[in-house]
């Protein structure tokens, strides 16, 4: 289903011409957006007191 839900926002933002899609990924979640072509960057950071990091697609 995630991956699914995703894809649509994904395509939504290529049809809208917005630039290079980015997100802040719990570290847990890592694997998944891996797995869909995004790329951490940058030093972890803690938001809600949960560990994240900046992804960015194609990145890299």
């Amino acid at each position: 289903m995630g991956a699914a839900l995703l894809t649509a926002a994904l395509g939504h933002i290529e049809a809208t011409h917005w630039a290079r899609p980015f997100l802040h990924a719990r570290v847990s979640a890592l694997g998944f957006y891996q797995r869909q072509g995004f790329v951490a960057q940058g030093p972890e950071f803690m938001d809600a007191g949960i560990p994240h990091r900046l992804m960015r697609r194609g990145a890299g």
